[in-house]
Order: C-alpha cells, then sequence, then structure tokens
C-alpha cells in the first residue's frame, strides 16, 4: 500500500486532470509528483485523444512524457501555453513559491511565467505562512565564486551545490546552482535583486501561482489566487512605452 505522502502527491496530481481540455498547450514540471501528473496526463491522452501539446521543464521530464506517448513541442511550436502544473518546495500564504530543489528552476520559470494558468501541486507539509527555506539560484560557471561571496552578505550559509565526489551539480542547461537559507519578506524585491548580480540566470523564488492544490491521503483541497491575474512578462508595447521607443 502506497504510504500518506505518495497517496498526497497521487491526489494532487489526480485533481489537476480536469483543468486540461482538448487542444491544450500544457507545461510540463519536474519532479516527484509532476512525474505521477505527467503518467495521469498520459493516460487520459491516450484514452480521449485530446490531441495535447506538451513542452517540459527538464530533460527527465521531457523524457518521461516521450516515453508516455505525449507530444513534445519547443517555444518555436507554442507561442503560448495555456496551463502549466508543476510542484513546489515551499508555497506561502500570498501564493509565492519556493522552487528548484530539483535542479529545474530556470526552465520551470521560463514556462509558468510564459503560462496562461500556473497550477501547483504539494502536500499539506509544504505550505507556509511567510516565504522561507533554501532558495536555489543557478549561476554561470565563470562567475560562480564571485556570485556566491555576493549573495554570502545576504545568506551566511549560502553554498555551492554539490553532486557526487563533491564535484559541482550541473543543471540541464550546463550551470551551477547556490542554496541560499533565506527569509523571503518580499519576494519580489529580492527575486529582482538577486537576478540583477552578473552572473546570476535565475532564482527559485516564484511569485505567481493562480491554483495550489493541496494533496493528502484522502483527497485534494484547491487554493485559488484571488488577485486579478496580471501578465508577469512585459509585452513588446509595454516595453516599448516604458523605454519610449515608438
Amino acid at each position: 500500500m502506497a504510504n500518506t505522502s505518495e497517496l498526497a502527491k497521487h491526489n494532487a496530481a489526480l485533481a489537476a486532470l480536469p483543468y486540461i481540455r482538448p487542444g491544450m498547450t500544457v507545461g510540463l514540471g519536474t519532479g516527484s509528483t509532476a512525474n505521477i501528473f505527467v503518467d495521469l496526463l498520459a493516460a487520459r491522452e491516450r484514452r480521449e485523444h485530446l490531441g495535447l501539446k506538451c513542452i517540459a521543464t527538464s530533460e527527465n521530464s521531457e523524457k518521461q512524457a516521450a516515453r508516455a506517448g505525449l507530444r513534445l513541442v519547443s517555444f518555436a511550436d507554442a507561442p503560448m501555453i495555456d496551463v502549466v502544473v508543476d510542484g513546489a518546495d515551499i508555497v506561502s500564504a500570498d501564493f509565492c513559491l519556493l522552487k528548484g530543489l530539483g535542479g529545474a528552476l530556470l526552465r520551470e520559470k521560463c514556462v509558468a511565467y510564459r503560462s496562461k494558468k500556473f497550477i501547483v501541486l504539494v502536500g499539506e507539509e509544504k505550505l507556509r505562512r511567510k516565504l522561507e527555506g533554501i532558495v536555489p539560484i543557478e549561476v554561470l560557471p565563470f562567475a560562480a565564486p564571485a556570485v556566491l561571496r555576493e549573495i554570502s552578505k545576504l545568506s551566511k550559509r549560502a553554498k555551492l551545490r554539490t553532486a557526487a565526489a563533491g564535484r559541482p551539480f550541473i543543471t540541464d542547461n550546463g550551470n551551477y546552482i547556490i542554496d541560499a537559507p533565506m527569509r523571503v519578506s518580499n519576494p519580489a524585491k529580492l527575486e529582482a535583486e538577486l537576478k540583477y548580480l552578473p552572473g546570476v540566470l535565475e532564482t527559485g523564488i516564484f511569485t505567481r501561482a493562480d491554483i495550489v492544490l493541496v494533496g493528502n491521503k484522502t483527497g485534494c483541497r484547491t487554493l485559488k489566487n484571488k488577485k486579478q491575474a496580471r501578465p508577469l512578462l512585459l509585452t513588446c508595447s509595454c516595453l516599448a512605452k516604458q523605454l519610449d521607443c515608438f
């Protein structure tokens, strides 16, 4: 019999399926709960022939989706992503997230921030009132020592993530990750400040989640972000106005 944690993950992933409709472009997350969703989605695609297009957030999720028979596309074929389903490491009461302990944060944010709807799958243990925990930061290997010194001023316990034999962990993009434990009082501000550092490519602070599906051993409850939806990426027209370029 599956343990409580696995039942919670399965129930959260199962609750995400009704949000998927025929013809959608779906962003596939990375991690143990997202993996369950991929398998459930593939089974539904085989049964119902939904004609889905899927864009994966990591090499692992891409391989899993391909094995399961889902149709994979790139951004060249997906000008808009209808819905993204992914997990998270921490979810705060204001629907901000910490992600990236699995190392896929850069691709995850590229996909999530370009979607119409971002659905997050978690268990009860990942809910927090405030955002606090390890903030993963993907950095250019060339600049990693300099970035680590600078981030250590914000987080004294910041360190370079390592893999086997003490070698640096390498992301799918060929970069390093710095793990910085922090209490994040202003997620949007810290996200912007960290990305301002030359050599920082992305952070694990996500300032958006539209729906959080919280799984447990008997089912799932739904948390909806009641704030009015706003675009997370500037459109060309908005950028032109800000730069006074016409």
